[in-house]
């Protein structure tokens, strides 16, 4: 190879590289919130009575679940008793509402709570409100204000 092609060849994979970055560094560009969260015990999400934490899957909604009505792109989330157990509520379903927000909650008639919220690194933080008939033993019905909560990120299935 000569200085001139060897130099030219450079200077191209200088520039691929330059162009991969900022292709992956795009403003505005969504970081993949699938995974697993513990919620930390702070005084929302004591108050709101959060279980352990969730578990944002890739997978579709049956298409009867309600919330697809106004967020088609929903995906199924799961509610994490502990670093291993699932449940199907109070966590059902989470939406991006944002570029870089999302929604988690569970579509159901009886109520549950809806968590709005942001990454923050790996974590996710943001409010969370008790919706329908989830209130806490002895709270009024009616509108509840919403409260700070984390969601830390954890490997999935770790205890």
């Amino acid at each position: 190879m000569t200085t001139g092609s060897a130099r030219t060849a450079r200077a191209m994979a200088a520039a691929l590289l330059v162009t991969g970055c900022a292709i992956a560094q795009e403003p505005g560009a969504a970081a993949d919130p699938i995974g697993c969260y513990q919620f930390e015990r702070g005084a929302g999400a004591t108050e709101l009575g959060l279980p352990w934490g969730f578990v944002l899957e890739d997978a579709a909604l049956e298409s009867e679940w309600p919330v697809l009505r106004r967020a088609p792109d929903a995906r199924r989330a799961q509610t994490a008793t502990s670093a291993t157990e699932r449940l199907d509520h109070p966590f059902g379903y989470w939406a991006r509402i944002q570029v870089d927000s999302i929604e988690v909650g569970y579509p159901g008639f009886g109520g549950g709570f809806v968590l709005r919220l942001a990454p923050s690194g790996q974590d996710l933080v943001g409010i969370g409100r008790p919706v329908g008939d989830a209130v806490s033993s002895g709270q009024p019905l009616g509108p509840r204000p919403a409260l700070a909560v984390t969601a830390r990120r954890v490997l999935c299935g770790a205890s």
